[in-house]
């Protein structure tokens, strides 16, 4: 059912080939937004990446490193996320399992590690994120979640409880210099399920941001946009979006 009403290729697609790289239309669609004032693109240098040319964007190691300093907070996957008995489920056993000296041992060899951009990277506990929606000119960039039947927002990953999947884009590229913005596209049957008061709590990026100071966290917060729905967008655009991936093809 997720597959046929997949949001990538029943609206995200449509969508942005229907934009055609208009930074008109891409600022239009930013005024729907239900915090629309805080952006408006220029074309410099304009980048759209969506769809099956998502961008892929890894990890701080900010947050790679608190992870291993933090590992009994972690969440463990079965078989650490990997092959039985591979060389990095064996790495992982040890540093999770091993005794008092070897844990140290196996925990200062993964911090050197990281640090140092080793492979193999059997120290790292968040894979890459890629946001539906990646938006970039010269100084600012703009990450979108698209949702559409999902019965609710991501909110964790394989070893994270609490990781919000929006949260997580924007901490991946908050850093860079750049302005950061970030927004919801979401069905409008789903905005009381998806419990969109949760990203004007300072407490819910807390939450996602374990490895951020406060100052940091307010910043992540204040990229929040906010949300617009599929309905609305259909509407100001005068666009007929496919039902099912099977009507898009």
């Amino acid at each position: 059912m997720t597959r046929l009403h997949d949001s990538t290729k029943t609206r995200v697609i449509p969508l942005f080939k229907f934009f055609s790289g208009d930074i008109t239309k891409v600022n239009k669609l930013l005024s729907l937004l239900s915090e629309p004032n805080k952006v408006l693109l220029s074309d410099n240098n304009l980048i759209i990446r969506y769809g099956t040319n998502e961008m892929t964007i890894p990890p701080t190691k900010k947050l790679l490193n608190w992870c291993i300093e933090n590992l009994p907070l972690l969440m463990i996957p079965k078989n650490y996320g990997v092959k039985p008995n591979s060389e990095t489920y064996n790495k992982r056993d040890i540093l999770f399992n091993g005794d008092a000296n070897t844990k140290s041992n196996s925990k200062s060899e993964a911090i050197n590690l990281l640090h140092q951009n080793k492979l193999p990277k059997w120290y790292i506990f968040e894979g890459y994120t890629h946001p539906d929606i990646y938006i970039e000119t010269e100084d600012t960039i703009i990450v979108g979640e698209a949702k559409r039947i999902e019965p609710k927002l991501t909110n964790s990953t394989h070893w994270l409880k609490n990781r919000d999947q929006l949260i997580r884009h924007v901490d991946s590229i908050i850093d860079n210099g750049k302005k950061v913005y970030s927004f919801l596209i979401i069905s409008e049957d789903k905005i009381s399920a998806y419990k969109l008061e949760s990203y004007n709590n300072l407490s819910y990026y807390k939450q996602s941001l374990p490895h951020r100071n406060d100052m940091e966290i307010e910043k992540i917060k204040n990229t929040y946009l906010g949300y617009t729905t599929w309905e609305e967008i259909q509407n100001a655009f005068g666009i007929n979006f496919p039902d099912t991936v099977l009507d898009s093809q």
